[in-house]
């Protein structure tokens, strides 16, 4: 009786990998003809719907609450913003973060008091980052930065979350959306 409980057990989790599989590869590949598979659209639709390689989380979740203390010494929260917010992860030695440095920044100058970039210290270049990002936006560099990371789920770096003012994430990427 056990042993058919478990082939039971088994033969459902074979089935239910079955068709999460079939989903993920229609998701891939049922693009329009602007967006072919391994297109640049296509991998923009992904990243915003499942964000595989950035995040678990997806767009239309909602955002998780965060505390933190920038580099300026002000406490910032998920609350403190309460009208939206654009959160970036950066890794200093990753060439695609350095990439989306300037469009990080253009999109927080346009929404004053209203950005966030988390820089996850690897050894690379910590303070040009940080000194690139501060103008624009708020800077979490030490203390909280493990913890953001994990409350995001972010799993790669660069990973750009545009949170609503009803604090649901509105895209989940890994470059920076126009704003």
């Amino acid at each position: 009786m056990l042993i058919w409980a478990v082939v039971t057990i088994l033969a459902a989790c074979v089935v239910l990998n079955l068709v999460l599989t079939l989903r993920l590869k229609h998701a891939v590949e049922g693009r329009d003809a602007d967006g072919g598979p391994g297109s640049s659209h296509s991998r923009r639709h992904l990243a915003s719907n499942f964000a595989p390689g950035i995040s678990a989380l997806a767009a239309g979740a909602d955002a998780p609450h965060f505390e933190a203390v920038a580099t300026s010494g002000a406490n910032v929260s998920s609350r403190s913003l309460p009208n939206g917010y654009l959160l970036g992860f950066f890794s200093p030695s990753c060439a695609p973060c350095h990439d989306q440095l300037k469009p990080f920044v253009a999109a927080a100058r346009q929404m004053p008091g209203r950005a966030v970039a988390v820089v996850v210290p690897d050894g690379g270049d910590t303070a040009e980052v940080i000194r690139l990002l501060e103008p624009a936006a708020f800077v979490i560099s030490q203390g909280d930065v493990e913890t953001l990371v994990r409350t995001f789920l972010v799993t790669g770096f660069p990973a750009f979350f545009t949170v609503s003012p009803q604090g649901v994430l509105d895209d989940v990427r890994f470059d920076v959306a126009p704003v």
